[in-house]
């Protein structure tokens, strides 16, 4: 069988829900509990490939050999689920890769001191260059309102965390959704909002939206360790790349008009 980076990663979803299991214990799990048939060879094949990453330890139970995780970091689980489930086919070898080297440079697996470490807060400013359209829900049937505190229309924190996690693969990182902390966007100058319409799935949508060349703010923390942007550079760098051509821009159904924002500034905050 082929390298398949689905099995392989229901393989160790098997061994982690187990606790321990022996080859064919692991066989039948992944086989009536997983939904996906392996031969044998090719279980022991992914076993082979985690233990030599030091992900997967061998025990002995009544003469024989069992499969365990070793003392890996949590975030590697998370990770390898978070792959799973939100990542294409496709995609999936690119992200263990990214996974397992951040695994070996970060920390050895031994290693019981925290990974994500050496946080910063920084004020970022950020200016749209696309139309951002509003998807908060109305009393209006196929209406939808831009989000806001009170009178003030923002960029609401849920909508920046989703930009990171769905950017991360342009700078090959994973997890930083889970440790990178962010405030709601604060514009400037409160932006003028107009309707518009476009098509959907099922008929029109009417969208409150903001033009572009509104400005705003938002405060964020970010950890200089634990994944591969290190420093404040590099960190400009991850942000910067998203007024260019993200994986997936800001607001509701953003590839209608690309939901760009162009950093301007990044600015330290001295805690």
């Amino acid at each position: 069988m082929k390298y398949d980076s689905k099995a392989e990663i229901l393989v160790f979803q098997s061994v982690k829900e187990l606790g321990e299991g022996t080859r064919e214990e692991i066989h039948d799990y992944v086989k009536d509990h997983l939904k996906l048939e392996l031969s044998n060879s090719d279980i022991l094949r992914y076993l082979h490939k985690f233990k030599a990453r030091k992900v997967f330890s061998i025990r002995t139970r009544d003469n024989k050999e069992v499969w365990a995780i070793a003392e890996i970091p949590p975030w590697y689980a998370s990770g390898m689920m978070d792959i799973l489930k939100k990542t294409t086919n496709a995609d999936m070898k690119t992200e263990i890769e990214a996974l397992n080297e951040r695994l070996k440079d970060g920390m050895a697996y031994t290693d019981r001191t925290p990974v994500w470490t050496d946080y910063r807060t920084y004020e970022l400013t950020f200016e749209n260059l696309d139309m951002i359209l509003g998807g908060h829900p109305t009393n209006e049937d196929r209406e939808t309102a831009f989000p806001r505190r009170g009178h003030d229309l923002i960029v609401p924190s849920n909508w920046l965390k989703g930009w990171v996690r769905d950017n991360q693969p342009l700078v090959n990182c994973v997890g930083l959704q889970y440790h990178v902390a962010l405030g709601n966007g604060e514009f400037l100058e409160q932006p003028a909002t107009i309707r518009k319409k476009l098509k959907v799935k099922t008929g029109l949508c009417d969208y409150e939206a903001i033009e572009q060349g509104a400005k705003f703010k938002v405060t964020v923390r970010l950890p200089m360790k634990g994944s591969k942007l290190k420093t404040e550079a590099q960190w400009k760098n991850f942000f910067g790349l998203l007024g260019e051509a993200p994986i997936r821009g800001l607001g509701a159904n953003p590839a209608a008009f690309g939901g760009r924002a162009k950093l301007l500034e990044m600015k330290e905050i001295s805690q």
